[in-house]
């Protein structure tokens, strides 16, 4: 066992696949000795485990893995009682006459290996779809957001100058000068060191000068 296989032992109290794939195997070849070959992939495949074999085009094999739960282990990584050179021994096996069966094995694998990564490609394509979803949903909220924090901001001075022009008197002569029109609010009441009366004399000497064509 490795020092990571040991940790996640302790951590959920059960065996790691590795382990469970050695009991499987060991469990099978004890069962009814010796196994043909064929039974002894039959058995491995009814209890979860798929095997690979490593077998040249004159159908030579070299070696063997074995497929648990999405996890491949070779024979040599599960221990000496695992590798072909030991398995070929404890069971009825004849590289010509098992020759065909192997290849099928092989191609049965290979398919359901294939199909187990569509799988899981799907179920990634589909996690990172919804993750997508919810990225758009978020983004469209926050577009949202910025669209009547616009809205806001740009009704937001048009408030600010109504609630000035209602509510503060008293405009310097700068901004009675500046050339727009503040309406009512040009107006001597509104205006701080401006004295009402005497701009209505100004006024009232204007209208006489008016009438004597001054």
């Amino acid at each position: 066992m490795t020092k990571d296989e040991l940790e996640m032992m302790k951590r959920t109290n059960t065996p790691s696949h590795k382990m469970n794939m050695q009991f499987i195997i060991k469990n099978a070849l004890t069962s009814k000795p010796p196994l043909t070959f064929s039974e002894f992939v039959t058995a491995l495949q009814d209890r979860g485990i798929n095997i690979l074999f490593n077998q040249a085009s004159t159908g030579y094999v070299s070696g063997i893995s074995y497929d648990y739960k999405g996890m491949t282990f070779t024979g040599s990584k599960l221990g000496n009682d695992f590798k072909w050179t030991t398995i070929k021994n404890r069971i009825d096996y004849e590289q010509e006459r098992d020759r065909a069966l192997i290849h099928e094995t092989n191609t049965r694998t290979k398919s359901l290996s294939a199909k187990a990564g569509a799988t899981s490609e799907q179920m990634r394509a589909s996690e990172q779809g919804k993750n997508l979803q919810q990225a758009y949903s978020e983004y469209a909220k926050l577009g949202k957001r910025s669209k009547q924090i616009d809205q806001f901001v740009k009704a937001e001075p048009k408030r600010s100058n109504e609630s000035a022009l209602k509510g503060i008197e008293g405009f310097s002569l700068a901004t009675l000068l500046d050339g727009n029109s503040h309406g009512s609010l040009i107006h001597a009441n509104h205006q701080t060191g401006i004295d009402p009366e005497s701009v209505l004399g100004l006024k009232r000497k204007k209208k006489r000068r008016k009438r004597l064509g001054r």
